[in-house]
């Protein structure tokens, strides 16, 4: 199951004219490196973002982010950023528009640059040892093994810094802050790390439990689990069923349990016939049982 995410991070590339060698922003390192950075931050697709609980459409080729969130990524002033950006917007090189709560960088002939092509032109010949081999590459089939192959990780706008933050990342991916914050006291208990490779790790077993990050996450806390496996999940599935299937067998014709016969069952597998007049002393007036696994497993 894929899950919907603000950002998806995997291998994927964007076009690059060897002419921008020959472009005022080559020459500085620092406004190229961040003008290329830029072009890998905007959308490749719309999609709908929430940012503060406020939902805003960002389409192709745009990105909404703050100064100062570009800042913290850039590693400067907010106000270097701002003059930056107004170089390259008095250059027709990006569009800013401000918005409620954040700014709309859009770029400039973006689907002009990073348009797909045609399927008849997807047809590359390369010469291999003097022999010539053609290849027909399959966009959809590649993209589709790397959406299956590759690690899909949800950020949020404010997660695009420097600096990881594992709690605010978890409730990017819609888990409740209260929920986030309990299981931080379970990983800091266990001594577990807080990087995001482990999260990575976490959230790929998520997906292949096939439910969402906070359904996720609230059993971990429920069970104290430091992490999360999908067989795991799977384990306590089948417990579920095996419980449900042992009352099936207690059940009356208006569907409640038969707590006595059930009652009898469990004092004649744990302690014999010949002390089952012995079990009410033993435990009491139990009238439900359900509590006690008595499947046998």
């Amino acid at each position: 199951m894929a899950f919907l995410f603000n950002k998806i991070y995997m291998k994927s590339w964007i076009k690059i004219d060897r002419e921008i060698t020959n472009h005022w922003i080559f020459k500085d390192p620092w406004k190229f490196r961040n003008w290329i950075d830029l072009l890998t931050l905007v959308n490749h697709a719309e999609q709908k973002i929430n940012i503060k609980g406020v939902i805003l459409t960002c389409k192709r080729g745009e990105t909404l982010c703050s100064l100062d969130t570009l800042s913290k990524r850039w590693d400067c002033d907010k106000s270097k950023v701002r003059r930056f950006l107004k170089l390259l917007e008095s250059d027709s090189m990006i569009e800013l528009k401000s918005e409620q709560i954040t700014t709309r960088l859009t770029i400039c002939k973006y689907a002009t640059y990073q348009g797909e092509r045609n399927a008849d032109e997807t047809q590359m010949k390369r010469k291999r040892n003097a022999n010539e081999t053609e290849l027909t590459p399959n966009k959809n089939e590649k993209k589709e093994k790397n959406e299956n192959n590759e690690l899909t990780t949800i950020l949020s706008d404010s997660s695009n810094v420097q600096n990881f933050d594992f709690k605010k990342t978890l409730i990017s991916f819609g888990v409740p802050e209260s929920i986030a914050s309990d299981w931080m006291k379970v990983r800091k208990n266990k001594k577990a790390t807080n990087t995001e490779t482990a999260l990575k790790r976490i959230l790929t077993q998520i997906s292949k439990a096939n439910i969402s990050p906070k359904q996720a996450i609230e059993l971990c806390v429920e069970k104290s689990w430091s992490g999360f496996e999908s067989d795991w999940y799977e384990n306590l599935k089948q417990q579920s069923v095996k419980k449900v299937n042992y009352d099936d067998q207690f059940r009356k014709a208006d569907g409640s349990i038969d707590h006595e016969a059930k009652r009898n069952a469990f004092v004649d597998r744990v302690l014999g016939r010949d002390q089952q007049e012995n079990a009410t002393e033993k435990f009491g007036n139990i009238q439900d049982i359900g509590f006690i696994d008595v499947s046998g497993k």
